[in-house]
């Protein structure tokens, strides 16, 4: 229903620039990429040196199986806005599917540390800690995760996870206490 109503509120408003970068997100959430991709060329091609647009740029070609050409779009969009969370996010996850494992975590680090509130780096970041198996890494994240967010139930279910690994059940018991009063 609000996807409907944001659609709405694109056709009332097609030359409101932010309006149509949120609906280029919204569609990108609902897998549309091809009604994405055409209205995201209408902003690069008004400038090409739009920031939102070369990060949606890169959300698009990753979602189309192009990480390396996606890399590029980040890339330009952080020599515009270095300190871009959202450009440093995407391109760690566009670096990841190229096998980049260590330069990926470098970027999901730098777009937390400038927005900490930013749950898909850390969510990232812990993915990559429990394929290895790294207890105290999955703790450390989830204990970085409830400083940030401490009303998000994320950071205790990484906590518990660390404790589960580590077979400390009166932890993770505790963690997942904390789990359900939030959720």
């Amino acid at each position: 229903k609000a996807f409907a109503e944001y659609e709405g509120l694109f056709r009332e408003h097609p030359d409101d620039l932010q309006v149509k970068k949120n609906y280029i997100q919204l569609l990108l959430t609902r897998n549309r990429i091809d009604d994405a991709a055409k209205l995201n060329d209408e902003i690069l091609k008004a400038n090409s040196k739009d920031t939102e647009g070369l990060i949606a740029q890169g959300q698009i070609l990753t979602m189309r199986g192009k990480p390396t050409e996606a890399i590029r779009s980040f890339e330009d969009a952080l020599k515009i806005e270095p300190d871009n969370p959202q450009a440093r996010y995407n391109l760690g996850n566009a670096l990841r599917l190229t096998g980049n494992l260590g330069q990926a975590q470098k970027e999901w680090r730098e777009a937390i540390r400038l927005r900490p509130q930013m749950t898909g780096a850390y969510r990232a970041l812990a993915a990559v800690a429990m394929q290895s198996g790294d207890a105290e890494s999955i703790k450390v994240i989830g204990d970085d995760m409830v400083q940030a967010n401490p009303w998000s139930a994320d950071g205790y279910i990484l906590r518990a996870t660390a404790a589960i690994i580590r077979s400390d059940y009166s932890q993770a018991e505790t963690a997942l206490k904390k789990v359900i009063d939030i959720d």
